[in-house]
């Protein structure tokens, strides 16, 4: 009851829910589903009893696995209603792997790691294997990378960094504690601001989307197009969207940088603009160049002092 004592009496009305399974890069399968119903009695020590048993619907080859709630509700004799929530996840495998991976990866920066975790969300340790894939429009997959990994350290980054740019699929794969087999895998574009052209054949290439500046400082902003040709429309707006600058230019299929020094004032910062018209179609994209705000750091040093000669004295603190 609402005043800590065990109802010994009454009978409970519980729901089992079945819930996408979402544990970081996790793709669930289905979403919502009520799956049993039924009501249980009280014990004399306010214990009930719900049996269910999870089926496996899917007849996918890898691991599956399925988030469920039950509730359950009880109404005492004087009116009181108690209710209580639970969930829990079951699945093919004791081990579920995700990859801690941007989508966009600058080769001389990249870094990737993978994490394990139980099906209920605990972190664990493990080992495994790990495959970068080249990816090809048209083109079967090819293999460019082997390694061995830990979840405690990411991956080399040399590899990376000596991969031409383009799209790729990193594949990690492992064992769980029965044996079963888990993997998971991720997609991602590998790039290099030195590059010539996009990573892969695209109309719209901007690998930020926005950049830091101080006032004085000159910021840069990357745009490219596969296009052949594109006569490009380049403009520089203020916060209030004012035009600050106007330039039409013609690329053919290349990436170019464009400098823009921050002046005092741009206030917060500027918006880059880029646009052209293809075929009938409109490309665009932008680019904010934010103001960086200097770091300010308070430093002081404490200074303290007790009279020796007076017992009991109490102790001065200075701040300098």
């Amino acid at each position: 009851s609402f005043a800590g004592v065990v109802l010994q009496e009454g009978k409970v009305t519980w729901t089992v829910q079945r819930q996408p399974f979402w544990l970081r890069s996790y793709r669930p399968y289905d979403g919502y589903k009520q799956e049993a119903k039924g009501e249980a009695e009280v014990d004399k020590a306010g214990n009930f009893l719900i049996r269910f048993t999870p089926e496996r619907e899917s007849d996918s080859a890898r691991p599956v696995f399925r988030s469920y709630q039950v509730q359950a509700r009880l109404t005492d004799s004087k009116g009181e209603t108690q209710e209580a929530v639970y969930r829990f996840s079951v699945g093919d495998a004791g081990l579920v792997l995700s990859l801690d991976l941007e989508n966009q990866l600058e080769k001389e920066k990249a870094s990737a790691r993978v994490i394990a975790q139980t099906i209920n969300g605990g972190k664990v340790d493990a080992q495994g294997t790990y495959t970068i894939f080249r990816q090809w429009e048209g083109k079967k997959d090819s293999i460019y990378v082997v390694g061995h990994f830990t979840t405690e350290k990411p991956l080399d980054n040399t590899h990376f960094a000596s991969l031409p740019s383009g799209k790729y699929r990193l594949q990690v794969r492992s064992l769980d504690k029965q044996g079963v087999p888990v993997e998971s895998e991720q997609e991602f574009l590998l790039y290099s601001l030195s590059d010539a052209r996009p990573p892969v054949e695209m109309p719209v290439w901007m690998p930020q989307n926005w950049v830091e500046a101080e006032i004085g400082q000159t910021a840069h902003v990357w745009f490219g197009t596969s296009a052949k040709p594109a006569y490009v429309l380049y403009e520089l707006f203020s916060e209030r969207g004012a035009l600050l600058h106007r330039e039409r230019l013609i690329m053919d299929d290349e990436n170019r940088s464009f400098a823009i020094p921050f002046l005092a004032s741009y206030g917060q910062g500027v918006t880059a603009s880029f646009l052209f018209v293809k075929e009938g179609e409109v490309h665009s994209g932008t680019c904010r160049v934010q103001l960086k705000e200097k770091e300010r750091r308070l430093a002081f040093r404490t200074e303290t002092f007790r009279d020796h000669l007076l017992p009991g004295s109490e102790e001065t603190w200075k701040f300098r």
